[in-house]
């Protein structure tokens, strides 16, 4: 099994508001494989929460409402496309 994850970096966010980050999971082994995707909070700055939704088309909108917690059955060289979506803490120090 191997994979690349392509993540868009900095981002501003209003407090107690939402921000939005677009990700690409690329199945860099040779054949079909399913990832796990989770989250964390590490370093100086905690967003209150972190939820993954799918987003085939890469607009960077998530497709529905329904958090994942896998990539899915993805084939060798297959790519899938999610947006991590952290929620600002309202007491956040800018």
């Amino acid at each position: 099994a191997s994979f690349t994850l392509t993540a868009n970096g900095a981002k501003n966010a209003s407090l107690g508001g939402l921000v939005t980050y677009p990700q690409t999971l690329t199945n860099t082994g040779n054949g079909n494989d399913s990832f796990s995707l989770s989250t964390s909070n590490t370093g100086g700055f905690s967003f209150t929460a972190v939820i993954l939704y799918a987003d085939a088309n890469g607009d960077g909108v998530p497709d529905n409402a329904i958090p994942i917690t896998s990539s899915g059955t993805l084939a060798a060289g297959a790519v899938f496309k999610f947006v991590a979506i952290g929620s600002v803490p309202p007491t956040a120090i800018t």
